[in-house]
């Protein structure tokens, strides 16, 4: 893969960034031999630290907006990137967060050190393979800041850190992150996999692009990766290899006793076996009817919140009432259009509650 991810390259940006490529491989490949021992005492302090519990590996895809992320409070749970959005709709934190992108990175470095505040573990690789994006220059050095060291996609997965193969997505580092850490059970969430191309994207260089308006198409908000963010452009190649990826490692989960599920809804990755989200809480109906009203109760200053439940979705809103219901799908179809003015809570009893942001606690 590292053969292909070189051709590519050469194809798409020119022999400059070809050598440059590889240039980066030589040097971090030195710069990992000094940081392993630098960091190996940190992350023999991991190990299995969480021995036999489960945990929730958060994608960031558009079907976490089908998804009641209510239920994960009191849940272990890793998160990505720009997740630190989402948080205005949650009334938990999650317990562990990642970024191994250096376009990504630099591009929100401000939010990452906010985001290292908030969890009780953090984790970034040294470098960035492609980018040769220095993390150490602009992540600040906590005492829960885990330093993994990069190896290329055609490279072992590695369960015994601080070395990790990226392959391709944020969410393949997390996976060994979250064996080596000795979880029993992960579960996936919000890994749709069925990207779209960002049309309205600016070219940077190669596949590098640089959003003109908020109107991301392949994650939770439109606002993810809008005006002004820096990503990459989803093309059918990277696709297939994160997919590729994703198929290589459930085939190596198999040989351990780590189970890994898939419990997102909908999405295209069908290298695990599926679960059903509620399925996996044994709730009654009532406790979960608790669990969405506290956070209703956490996040806004709503009143009569009962009354609100007991409310048909309603087709026919304003953009300024207080409260639009609307089933999921429809919901789901007008978020990015709403996000601006209301947050979204839920789905509950099938049902998307947008509250005015006049309501939100600060």
């Amino acid at each position: 893969m590292k053969r292909l991810k070189s051709l590519e390259i050469l194809k798409d940006q020119g022999l400059t960034e070809f050598f440059k490529l590889w240039k980066n491989i030589f040097t971090t490949k030195i710069k990992n031999k000094f940081y392993y021992n630098k960091y190996k005492s940190d992350w023999k302090n991991l190990k299995n630290l969480y021995h036999g519990k489960r945990v929730f590996l958060i994608g960031n895809g558009p079907s976490l907006n089908k998804t009641p992320l209510y239920l994960l409070k009191n849940e272990y749970t890793l998160s990505f990137n720009r997740f630190n959005i989402l948080l205005e709709r949650l009334n938990w934190l999650p317990t562990m967060y990642m970024c191994v992108d250096g376009l990504v990175a630099e591009d929100m470095a401000n939010e990452i050190n906010q985001m290292t505040d908030l969890v009780k573990h953090s984790f970034f690789t040294t470098s960035s393979l492609t980018t040769n994006t220095d993390f150490t220059q602009f992540v600040e050095n906590k005492a829960n800041v885990h330093w993994m060291l990069p190896k290329g996609v055609n490279s072992p997965f590695n369960f015994d850190l601080p070395y990790v193969n990226v392959g391709g997505s944020v969410a393949i580092a997390g996976l060994q992150v979250l064996r080596y850490l000795g979880f029993k059970e992960i579960y996936l969430l919000g890994i749709d996999m069925n990207y779209k191309v960002h049309e309205t994207a600016e070219v940077i260089k190669g596949n590098n692009i640089k959003s003109k308006d908020d109107d991301d198409p392949n994650h939770f908000d439109p606002r993810y990766f809008g005006a002004g963010r820096k990503y990459h452009q989803p093309k059918k190649s990277i696709v297939d290899t994160i997919l590729g990826s994703f198929e290589r490692i459930a085939g190596i989960f198999k040989q351990t006793d780590t189970k890994v599920y898939n419990a997102t809804v909908g999405g295209v990755l069908e290298s695990y076996e599926r679960k059903e989200f509620n399925s996996l809480f044994n709730i009654t109906a009532t406790a979960k009817k608790d669990m969405f009203i506290d956070n209703l109760q956490c996040k806004t200053t709503l009143n009569n919140i009962l009354n609100l439940l007991n409310t048909p979705a309603n087709n026919d809103y304003s953009e300024s009432d207080d409260v639009i219901i609307l089933n999921t799908d429809k919901g789901c179809s007008l978020l990015a259009k709403l996000i601006y003015t209301h947050i979204p809570f839920g789905p509950y009893n099938h049902n998307i509650y947008f509250i005015n942001r006049s309501f939100l606690k600060n």
